[in-house]
């Protein structure tokens, strides 16, 4: 890909950009340049004679980490990393936890998807293996399945847990985010 932009020149006094570029612009890249001047009009002024420097601002000493950013990825996206947490740091085997992180995202390839996308041919039976009742897709294979449905209520009757089964594996994983354990229970 040829790069078309030479230099650029900004007068310091009215904030003024000005791009040069070695060819005639395409209508779509005149756009983004326009894109790009609306928001360079809002960029502040650079303080000569000031020093650059780099602040961290979720640390408290303006310093980077790993443990600030942890926090601070934690605090802005809420329970999805919390539950991502519970996902990897478990006592399941690394494919188990694997297959539950593709299945918070909604990415488990199930029969109906298969022929949707022409990877199965329309006259093969998309019926879930297990029960032939319903169409396999995530949240019937996981959850919704009879079969499923009596593993999940023996597990939480076990666990000595009350719960209503969620309409979705990404509920159902949300969900637990917030449930109190023992701890050796959680990470079961």
């Amino acid at each position: 890909m040829e790069s078309c932009l030479i230099f650029f020149h900004r007068r310091v006094a009215d904030s003024d950009w000005n791009l040069a570029f070695k060819r005639p612009l395409l209508a779509w890249e005149e756009e983004e340049v326009q894109k790009l001047n609306d928001l360079l009009q809002n960029v502040p002024r650079l303080n000569e004679g000031v020093t650059d420097s780099c602040s961290w601002v979720a640390h408290p000493f303006e310093e980077f980490t790993v443990a600030s950013t942890w926090k601070w990825m934690e605090a802005s996206q809420g329970v999805d990393c919390t539950v991502t947490r519970c996902i990897w740091n478990n006592l399941a085997p690394p494919k188990v936890q694997f297959l539950s992180w593709l299945a918070l995202r909604g990415k488990i390839k199930c029969s109906e998807f298969l022929q949707r996308i022409g990877v199965l041919s329309p006259n093969v039976s998309a019926l879930y293996v297990f029960c032939r009742v319903e169409v396999e897709f995530v949240n019937h294979v996981l959850l919704h399945c009879p079969f499923i449905w009596k593993l999940w209520a023996n597990l939480m009757n076990w666990w000595n847990y009350n719960w209503v089964i969620l309409g979705s594996v990404e509920g159902l994983l949300l969900s637990w985010a917030g449930i109190k354990m023992k701890k050796k229970m959680q990470a079961v």
